[in-house]
């Protein structure tokens, strides 16, 4: 979680809403994060993207 939070303030971008969906012993979880407009939500994909983390829409 502190990746991703750190990641995307780097670049000022804010996450409007977060939601854990699963998560499972040795396995990892799913994210569900929201933001305020679209420019946002496509600047947080390719910084993620960057970071090495899996997007799906």
């Amino acid at each position: 979680m502190y990746k991703i939070t750190k990641t995307l303030s780097e670049k000022n971008i804010n996450i409007k809403d977060i939601e854990l969906q699963k998560i499972r012993e040795n396995v990892g979880g799913t994210f569900r994060l929201s933001f305020s407009s679209i420019s946002e939500l496509d600047g947080a994909k390719l910084l993620l993207k960057k970071a090495g983390f899996s997007i799906s829409n």
